[in-house]
């Protein structure tokens, strides 16, 4: 079994930049492009909005929690038959929250 392991950000501001994740599974075709995904650009990404700080870090690190929530749905959905329509925006509200939390936060921080 592959092992993957990611880790995105740093702690800036209080806010948690991190997300480390541990995988011994195999992973489908699907997670794993997300993972580059991650690991690539997204990380490219992470590393500049920590590197620029201030309520820029702080953005970046809610977008990182979008991330991870969507990566936990892409490898729910890899393992699991298509839901219902009823069950699909119960599967998806943990990332609907992040994105909901981010526009918040850059409506409240506009100047």
């Amino acid at each position: 079994m592959p092992k993957y392991f990611y880790q995105v950000f740093r702690t800036v501001n209080k806010v948690p930049l991190s997300f480390s994740i541990r995988f011994s599974e195999d992973l489908s075709a699907s997670v794993t492009a997300f993972d580059d995904i991650v690991n690539g650009s997204f990380k490219s990404f992470s590393d500049l909005c920590a590197k620029i700080g201030g309520d820029v870090a702080t953005q970046g690190a809610m977008v990182a929690q979008a991330f991870a929530a969507q990566r936990r749905f892409v490898a729910l959905a890899a393992k699991a038959r298509k839901p219902g329509d009823a069950d699909m925006p119960m599967l998806l509200k943990p990332t609907s929250d992040k994105i909901s939390e981010i526009q918040a936060y850059r409506e409240s921080n506009r100047r």
